[in-house]
């Protein structure tokens, strides 16, 4: 048997899951959040570059089917504005009923999705992070409480390791909260 397919019948075995199926991740929801932000911001960034070199009359996606049908392959796509290109809407009128039904381009539809996208997981972000604060907050507000009650309590010269003390501060907490 030839080392090349001793080689890939190996791979094979070593196949890792389709599309994440099956792995272990350890990952914050936060951290989760912003992979997903970087990415987006990626697709967007990837998707505007190439919506940026589209031509002008490839935006709607039903005149350059209609184009496409009847154009050789070896001829120019017709220029917003000449004959070839009102010719082209005026058929595609006659084929809807006397409108036209002028998509958008592919690219452009991702491309507003993908902005809607970043604007849902942004502002998820944002109350995650709102919230990840108000409980690092009252966690340090906890301890500033408890650091001064183990204060108070050494002032008085009361000994914190005492069960009776401890149980005294965790009675008098409790009245507070």
């Amino acid at each position: 048997m030839p080392s090349e397919v001793v080689v890939l019948q190996q791979h094979s075995l070593k196949r890792t899951p389709t599309y994440g199926a099956g792995q272990e991740v350890d990952v914050t929801a936060l951290e989760a959040l912003l992979g997903e932000i970087r990415r987006t911001v990626a697709h967007i960034d990837w998707l505007e570059g190439y919506v940026a070199m589209l031509p002008e009359w490839a935006a709607f996606e039903d005149v350059e089917r209609t184009w496409d049908v009847e154009a050789e392959s070896h001829t120019a796509k017709p220029a917003p504005g000449s004959l070839k290109y009102i010719i082209a809407i005026e058929r595609q009128k006659r084929l809807n009923g006397g409108r036209v039904r002028a998509g958008v381009h592919p690219a452009i539809q991702q491309l507003l999705r993908e902005r809607q996208h970043l604007v849902a997981t942004c502002a998820t972000a944002i109350r995650v992070g709102v919230a990840l604060d108000a409980i690092e907050m009252a966690k340090s507000q906890g301890m500033a409480l408890l650091d001064a009650m183990r204060e108070f309590a050494t002032l008085a010269n009361l000994d914190t390791s005492d069960p009776n003390v401890v149980q005294m501060m965790a009675s008098a907490l409790e009245r507070v909260t």
